[in-house]
């Protein structure tokens, strides 16, 4: 289908057999690739949402899946949709894999306690060199933040091609000002454009976070970042 779309740049669908069959049919395609130099299909728009499909019915793309597809669309970039519940470690371990070159990543917990399942996440985008590709990253996390200094900023600095960072958490703050400063200090230097939302912020509790965090995202809006901070309370 995709070789009679010679015009086609953008593909959006859900993680599913549809996908995992365009895949292996493309794969096979490798043989006759001279006759396919020219596909221009360069965005991949993918969907998972566990709490409607179950990993277990696939049988999942691998690495060398994605090298083949590299090879037919030398431009391809995938922007990657995950909402998850407490199977996420068993999910994104299987559906992100190495040389899968995701541009823009949105992940959403689902109603569960995420604080032992962020670190792995960061570890595992490293360790498949996600962080190679990543341009946006849509941070949708339910928990407190406190883990923002020992698993969010290392993975950021790594993230050499980073430009839009959207990050939603609930309070308390602390994580979030101690993010902040860390880029007064040593921003990543790709990153463009930042907007941080935290929900459920206690007045007096949160005070003095609070104060951190207008302060630092005024500095940082003056060496030239596009920031935007929302506290709710």
């Amino acid at each position: 289908m995709l070789a009679d779309l010679l015009n086609l740049k953008t593909l959006e669908t859900d993680y599913s057999f549809i996908l995992e069959n365009l895949v292996a049919r493309q794969s096979a395609a490798i043989q006759t690739v001279k006759k396919c130099q020219t596909l221009v299909l360069s965005k991949l728009i993918l969907h998972y949402f566990n709490e409607y499909t179950d990993i277990e019915d696939f049988r999942g793309l691998t690495s060398t899946d994605w090298v083949f597809m590299k090879t037919l669309y030398p431009d391809l970039q995938v922007e990657l949709i995950l909402a998850i519940d407490n199977a996420s470690r068993r999910v994104f371990e299987f559906i992100i894999s190495p040389n899968m070159p995701i541009s823009r990543l949105e992940y959403s917990s689902v109603g569960f306690n995420a604080g032992t399942e962020i670190p792995a996440l960061f570890d595992h985008l490293l360790a498949c060199q996600t962080n190679e590709h990543l341009v946006t990253l849509h941070l949708d996390w339910e928990e407190p933040s406190q883990n923002l200094s020992s698993t969010f900023i290392p993975f950021l600095q790594a993230c050499k091609k980073l430009k839009c960072l959207e990050l939603f958490t609930i309070s308390p703050i602390s994580g979030v000002d101690i993010l902040l400063k860390s880029w007064l200090e040593n921003r990543p230097e790709s990153l463009e454009k930042v907007i941080i939302d935290v929900s459920n912020v206690h007045e007096e509790d949160d005070f003095p976070g609070w104060i951190n965090i207008t302060d630092y995202a005024f500095l940082l809006k003056l060496v030239g970042l596009n920031i935007m901070v929302n506290l709710h309370i």
